[in-house]
């Protein structure tokens, strides 16, 4: 994780971090401030309760985490994608894989990342029915995991309407392959002033 590198950068202000992702990136916001307390507010769309292996282009081992830490590769889940998949790369049919995969991760897993270790100010936003990933239930259990930490961090779980895993601003057109333009849209409008309220913006 290069967060040494970001909380670096001109114009960042390290005695104050907010980190936002989405997908992968809310992996890798979740990831970081479960091991990196200098993350003050966390933000994460569609987010996971688990690190997972870099997406490989032909299927082909070694399967890798898509984190180091410390120099060391995170403990990951490996997902069984098929040959359809590594042909077309369309990230619609890693749904059942994912899903599989969660299902099928014992009570301990190591790719569990420790999300009840995160001291940030935390909002988790999922769609009710995500085409990726279970990011509504990993979403309610990393904010019941951290409820139940005890540390005072303030964490909020918020599940949008619509069918996707994708995330924008307000405005900005739906991707077309999760819910219809205009339940996507009326979602990004949602999502955005969740963002706006909690950002104080």
């Amino acid at each position: 994780m290069e967060n040494e590198r970001v909380i670096r950068e001109p114009g960042i202000d390290p005695r104050w971090t907010s980190v936002i992702g989405m997908s992968k990136g809310a992996e890798f916001t979740l990831a970081w401030a479960s091991h990196d307390r200098r993350a003050n507010e966390v933000i994460a769309l569609s987010p996971t309760l688990y690190a997972w292996e870099s997406v490989r282009e032909d299927g082909t081992p070694p399967a890798r985490s898509s984190w180091t830490y410390a120099g060391r590769p995170l403990p990951f889940l490996r997902f069984d994608a098929d040959a359809e998949f590594y042909e077309t790369l369309d990230k619609t049919l890693l749904q059942k894989f994912h899903g599989r995969a969660v299902a099928a991760a014992p009570d301990g897993s190591p790719a569990r990342l420790p999300v009840e270790d995160i001291t940030a100010k935390t909002l988790l936003i999922s769609q009710e029915s995500d085409t990726l990933w279970p990011a509504s239930s990993m979403g309610a259990q990393i904010a019941h995991a951290m409820d139940q930490a005890g540390k005072g961090a303030q964490v909020e779980h918020i599940i949008a309407p619509g069918r996707g895993h994708a995330m924008f601003a307000a405005g900005v057109p739906a991707n077309g392959v999760d819910a219809s333009p205009r339940v996507n849209g009326l979602a990004q409008t949602e999502i955005w002033s969740h963002l706006r309220r909690f950002l104080q913006l």
